[in-house]
Protein backbone atom coordinates (compact mmCIF):
# COMPACT_ATOMS: atom_id res chain seq x y z
CA UNK A 1 0.00 0.00 0.00
CA UNK A 2 2.90 2.36 0.69
CA UNK A 3 4.16 2.07 -2.90
CA UNK A 4 0.67 2.83 -4.21
CA UNK A 5 0.52 6.00 -2.14
CA UNK A 6 3.99 7.08 -3.29
CA UNK A 7 3.03 6.44 -6.90
CA UNK A 8 -0.20 8.42 -6.45
CA UNK A 9 1.65 11.34 -4.85
CA UNK A 10 3.90 11.58 -7.91
CA UNK A 11 0.99 11.63 -10.38
CA UNK A 12 2.14 14.90 -11.95
CA UNK A 13 5.84 14.20 -11.61
CA UNK A 14 7.11 11.87 -14.38
CA UNK A 15 10.72 12.18 -13.18
CA UNK A 16 9.65 11.36 -9.64
CA UNK A 17 7.86 8.23 -10.85
CA UNK A 18 10.94 7.17 -12.78
CA UNK A 19 13.03 7.62 -9.61
CA UNK A 20 10.47 5.61 -7.66
CA UNK A 21 10.67 2.87 -10.30
CA UNK A 22 14.48 2.79 -10.20
CA UNK A 23 14.34 2.67 -6.41
CA UNK A 24 11.88 -0.24 -6.56
CA UNK A 25 14.18 -2.14 -8.94
CA UNK A 26 17.16 -1.49 -6.68
CA UNK A 27 15.25 -2.63 -3.57
CA UNK A 28 13.85 -5.67 -5.39
CA UNK A 29 10.29 -4.38 -4.93
CA UNK A 30 9.36 -4.13 -8.61
CA UNK A 31 6.25 -6.25 -7.93
CA UNK A 32 5.02 -3.58 -5.51
CA UNK A 33 5.62 -0.90 -8.14
CA UNK A 34 3.78 -3.01 -10.72
CA UNK A 35 0.79 -3.35 -8.37
CA UNK A 36 0.84 0.42 -7.78
CA UNK A 37 0.72 1.01 -11.55
CA UNK A 38 -2.15 -1.47 -11.90
CA UNK A 39 -4.09 0.21 -9.09
CA UNK A 40 -3.51 3.66 -10.58
CA UNK A 41 -4.57 2.43 -14.02
CA UNK A 42 -7.77 0.97 -12.55
CA UNK A 43 -8.55 4.35 -10.96
CA UNK A 44 -7.70 6.39 -14.08
CA UNK A 45 -7.73 4.22 -17.24
CA UNK A 46 -7.81 7.30 -19.48
CA UNK A 47 -4.56 8.71 -18.06
CA UNK A 48 -1.95 8.27 -20.81
CA UNK A 49 0.99 8.57 -18.38
CA UNK A 50 -0.26 5.65 -16.33
CA UNK A 51 -0.98 3.63 -19.48
CA UNK A 52 2.58 4.34 -20.63
CA UNK A 53 3.91 2.97 -17.34
CA UNK A 54 1.84 -0.19 -17.74
CA UNK A 55 3.28 -0.73 -21.22
CA UNK A 56 6.83 0.05 -20.02
CA UNK A 57 6.58 -2.55 -17.27
CA UNK A 58 5.24 -5.10 -19.73
CA UNK A 59 8.00 -4.28 -22.21
CA UNK A 60 10.72 -4.75 -19.58
CA UNK A 61 9.23 -7.92 -18.10
CA UNK A 62 10.94 -11.24 -18.64
CA UNK A 63 9.20 -14.49 -19.48
CA UNK A 64 5.80 -14.85 -21.10
CA UNK A 65 3.90 -11.62 -21.50
CA UNK A 66 0.14 -11.87 -21.63
CA UNK A 67 -2.22 -8.90 -21.70
CA UNK A 68 -5.98 -9.04 -21.43
CA UNK A 69 -7.85 -6.25 -23.20
CA UNK A 70 -11.41 -5.89 -22.04
CA UNK A 71 -12.51 -2.35 -22.72
CA UNK A 72 -15.52 -0.37 -23.83
CA UNK A 73 -18.13 -0.77 -21.08
CA UNK A 74 -17.22 2.48 -19.36
CA UNK A 75 -17.16 4.24 -22.73
CA UNK A 76 -20.77 3.16 -23.24
CA UNK A 77 -21.94 4.36 -19.87
CA UNK A 78 -20.22 7.74 -20.17
CA UNK A 79 -21.54 8.26 -23.68
CA UNK A 80 -25.15 7.68 -22.70
CA UNK A 81 -25.33 8.55 -19.03
CA UNK A 82 -24.03 12.11 -19.37
CA UNK A 83 -25.90 13.21 -22.44
CA UNK A 84 -28.22 12.30 -25.25
CA UNK A 85 -25.81 11.46 -28.07
CA UNK A 86 -26.72 11.90 -31.71
CA UNK A 87 -25.78 9.40 -34.41
CA UNK A 88 -22.82 11.64 -35.21
CA UNK A 89 -21.74 11.56 -31.54
CA UNK A 90 -21.95 7.77 -31.52
CA UNK A 91 -19.90 7.53 -34.73
CA UNK A 92 -17.30 9.99 -33.40
CA UNK A 93 -17.03 8.02 -30.16
CA UNK A 94 -16.64 4.75 -32.11
CA UNK A 95 -13.84 6.34 -34.16
CA UNK A 96 -12.08 7.44 -30.95
CA UNK A 97 -12.56 3.96 -29.49
CA UNK A 98 -11.02 2.38 -32.59
CA UNK A 99 -8.03 4.76 -32.61
CA UNK A 100 -7.35 4.16 -28.90
CA UNK A 101 -7.72 0.40 -29.32
CA UNK A 102 -5.39 0.38 -32.32
CA UNK A 103 -2.76 2.34 -30.39
CA UNK A 104 -3.10 0.08 -27.35
CA UNK A 105 -2.74 -3.12 -29.40
CA UNK A 106 0.21 -1.65 -31.27
CA UNK A 107 1.98 -0.83 -27.98
CA UNK A 108 1.26 -4.25 -26.55
CA UNK A 109 2.53 -5.95 -29.71
CA UNK A 110 5.74 -3.89 -29.63
CA UNK A 111 6.17 -4.90 -25.98
CA UNK A 112 6.04 -8.55 -27.05
CA UNK A 113 2.75 -9.38 -25.35
CA UNK A 114 0.40 -12.11 -26.35
CA UNK A 115 -2.96 -10.36 -26.28
CA UNK A 116 -6.33 -11.80 -25.30
CA UNK A 117 -9.28 -9.62 -26.25
CA UNK A 118 -12.69 -9.89 -24.61
CA UNK A 119 -15.84 -8.67 -26.28
CA UNK A 120 -18.44 -6.53 -24.57
CA UNK A 121 -21.62 -8.03 -23.20
CA UNK A 122 -24.96 -6.68 -24.32
CA UNK A 123 -25.63 -3.91 -21.77
CA UNK A 124 -29.38 -4.21 -22.30
CA UNK A 125 -29.28 -7.63 -20.61
CA UNK A 126 -27.81 -8.11 -17.18
CA UNK A 127 -27.95 -7.15 -13.54
CA UNK A 128 -27.15 -3.46 -14.03
CA UNK A 129 -30.67 -2.75 -15.29
CA UNK A 130 -32.19 -3.85 -11.98
CA UNK A 131 -29.43 -2.51 -9.71
CA UNK A 132 -31.10 0.86 -9.25
CA UNK A 133 -28.02 2.67 -10.50
CA UNK A 134 -29.60 3.72 -13.80
CA UNK A 135 -33.23 4.32 -12.88
CA UNK A 136 -33.78 6.98 -15.54
CA UNK A 137 -32.53 4.79 -18.39
CA UNK A 138 -35.35 3.91 -20.75
CA UNK A 139 -35.69 0.74 -22.86
CA UNK A 140 -34.74 2.84 -25.91
CA UNK A 141 -31.60 4.01 -24.10
CA UNK A 142 -30.65 0.40 -23.36
CA UNK A 143 -31.25 -0.49 -27.02
CA UNK A 144 -28.94 2.33 -28.14
CA UNK A 145 -26.24 1.11 -25.76
CA UNK A 146 -26.66 -2.41 -27.08
CA UNK A 147 -26.21 -1.19 -30.67
CA UNK A 148 -23.09 0.79 -29.71
CA UNK A 149 -21.72 -2.26 -27.85
CA UNK A 150 -22.20 -4.30 -31.03
CA UNK A 151 -20.38 -1.57 -32.97
CA UNK A 152 -17.50 -1.69 -30.47
CA UNK A 153 -17.39 -5.50 -30.72
CA UNK A 154 -17.08 -5.24 -34.52
CA UNK A 155 -14.21 -2.79 -34.04
CA UNK A 156 -12.60 -5.10 -31.48
CA UNK A 157 -12.75 -8.02 -33.94
CA UNK A 158 -11.46 -5.98 -36.90
CA UNK A 159 -8.64 -4.35 -34.94
CA UNK A 160 -7.65 -7.67 -33.40
CA UNK A 161 -7.47 -9.25 -36.85
CA UNK A 162 -5.32 -6.34 -38.04
CA UNK A 163 -2.84 -6.95 -35.21
CA UNK A 164 -2.87 -10.76 -35.39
Amino acid sequence: MEMQEQFRQKQNDPEGREQLYQQALHQKSADDFNLAVQAAYTEAPDNPLIAAWAVKILHEASGDKIATVWIGANDLFYLYEYGDPTSADEAREADRFERDLDELLDRLKRAGARVVIALLHDPSHGPVQTSGAFMSTTPDDWASRAQQAQRYNELLRATAAKHA
